[in-house]
């Protein structure tokens, strides 16, 4: 869907972006999650140490005994 008018189209940007944003925020909370910049670089650790693998966004974990042990532990 294509605006017509750019204030239009700005509106609707600012409107979904910031509801992304407060989504975002209330899922760390409720789940007590560190800041965004924590979480990248722990999942760039993971990444480097070949413990999760990353296929088009989505994250899992390399090793089945410890997905299986991670399922059981969260």
């Amino acid at each position: 869907m294509r605006c017509v008018k750019s204030a239009t189209c700005f509106a609707q940007y600012v409107l979904r972006n910031s509801f992304c944003a407060i989504r975002f925020f209330l899922y760390l909370k409720r789940h007590n999650l560190p800041s965004t910049s924590t979480i990248r670089t722990a999942l760039k650790a993971l990444l480097d140490k070949e413990m999760i693998l990353e296929n088009r966004g989505a994250y899992s974990v390399y090793n089945r005994f410890m997905s299986m042990w991670l399922a059981t532990r969260f």
